[in-house]
């Protein structure tokens, strides 16, 4: 929840014990090309974890 207000700047990553550091360009980069055809992109943690991603766009 912590993470919800940044997720989507530029470079803003969490840290992934697992994996390292990433570039924090995927989110923001995914919005951009969102907005950019009339849509939208949305996140919401899940309550028995992980997290649901929705991409809206425009069918026409």
């Amino acid at each position: 929840d912590f993470a919800l207000p940044r997720i989507f700047e530029r470079f803003y990553s969490l840290p992934r014990p697992d994996k390292g550091k990433s570039s924090g360009l995927g989110l923001s980069f995914t919005m951009e090309v969102a907005r950019q055809h009339g849509g939208h992109l949305a996140l919401a943690n899940q309550p028995d974890g992980g997290v649901l991603a929705t991409l809206w766009l425009p069918g026409n």
